[in-house]
C-alpha cells in the first residue's frame, strides 16, 4: 500500500528547553491527529542564522511555507487550515 503524501507540511521553529515550544509541538500534533501531515522541528539556535532571525520570538510555527503562527498555537484554527488543505487536496486528485 503507497503511502499519502502529505496535504501539509508544518515546520516548528523552535529551541531547548521552551516551555511554549512544547506546547506548540503537542497542539500541532492534535490539530494534525488523522491527518496526512509531516511535523518537522528546527532548532532555531543550531544555526546563527535562524537564531538571529527568530531571537526570543518562538515557537514560530509555518505551514506550506507559510507563517502560521508565533509563541502561541490556536489548535482549532490549525485544524480547520489543515482540514481545508485536506479538502482541496481531495478535490485535486478528483480531477
Amino acid at each position: 500500500m503507497r503511502r499519502k503524501a502529505p496535504v501539509a507540511e508544518i515546520t516548528i521553529y523552535g529551541r531547548r528547553d521552551c516551555h511554549l515550544c512544547d506546547e506548540a509541538g503537542a497542539a500541532v500534533v492534535r490539530a494534525g491527529a488523522g491527518l496526512a501531515v509531516r511535523i518537522t522541528h528546527v532548532d532555531v539556535d543550531a544555526d546563527p542564522i535562524l537564531a538571529r532571525q527568530y531571537g526570543n520570538v518562538v515557537p514560530v510555527v509555518v505551514v506550506n511555507g507559510h507563517r502560521m503562527f508565533k509563541v502561541r498555537v490556536d489548535p482549532d484554527l490549525l485544524r480547520r487550515r489543515l482540514l481545508s488543505l485536506q479538502q482541496e487536496h481531495a478535490e485535486g486528485d478528483e480531477a
